[in-house]
């Protein structure tokens, strides 16, 4: 990424941070960048796109630019759509993590599909030392545990759903996610967050680092966590 120019396209804070797709798609038709990088779903607001509307965006790239979709979330997203079909253009590589469902975060492992052509050029630059043994190991045991990983999705889902109904009770209604996490506008982030800190030894995500000083980012964990959460939080808004 040296030297590259950025070009940022913001999302609809008034329509729950969603893209305006077709102002998106005549951005990169106006730019003609080489890369495009999708999180989907999003990091940190949870907004998952559908099918149609990455197909719309991966249909405006120009020839020889590539739409990397980084999809580290996709497994906690309850009815996702098949991105597989993508790869068939030639100009669409995927980033999947397993730190995220498979409970592997220290280990940092992840895998990308991508066409020949781009699997090729991206290893003239990947160190030989990317995955360490320990991590390979691990990795190939978490595959064969499809049961815990259903489980842990299960208990996402059911913990995310108590902590919307809870939040909305507290008046801080979260932006509707397909993650597992919780974006969350509490006027002043950095002050609920240090007091959580210092009353509860409870840590969210201060989301100034997106751009975003009034909200944070809530990790959904065990339903016993989100409980004492809920519990904190009422405490310090108190």
């Amino acid at each position: 990424m040296q030297d590259a120019r950025i070009i940022r396209i913001a999302a609809n804070e008034a329509d729950h941070f969603s893209w305006e797709i077709e102002g998106a798609a005549r951005t990169i038709v106006e730019y003609s960048p080489t890369l495009v990088f999708l999180c989907n779903p999003n990091n940190p607001t949870g907004c998952y796109m559908s099918e149609e509307e990455v197909r719309e965006i991966a249909a405006a790239l120009p020839q020889d630019s590539l739409l990397l979709l980084d999809e580290a979330y996709l497994p906690f997203v309850d009815s996702r759509w098949n991105s597989l079909p993508l790869l068939d253009s030639g100009n669409v590589a995927l980033l999947r993590s397993m730190t995220k469902d498979y409970a592997l975060t220290a280990l940092r492992l992840g895998y990308m599909l991508a066409p020949p052509d781009v699997v090729e050029r991206v290893r003239t630059q990947q160190h030989s030392w990317s995955v360490n043994a320990l991590a390979q190991v691990a990795g190939i045991a978490a595959l064969a545990d499809t049961a815990h990983v259903e489980d842990g999705r299960i208990a996402v889902r059911d913990a995310r759903r108590y902590l919307i109904d809870e939040l909305e009770t507290l008046s801080l209604p979260p932006v509707p996610s397909s993650a597992n996490f919780l974006l969350v506008n509490v006027g002043n982030a950095r002050e609920l967050r240090n007091k959580l800190l210092k009353r509860h030894r409870i840590i969210v995500r201060d989301c100034a680092s997106f751009g975003l000083p009034s909200h944070i980012r809530i990790g959904i964990r065990t339903k016993e966590d989100c409980k004492r959460l809920v519990a904190a939080l009422r405490d310090t808004l108190d």
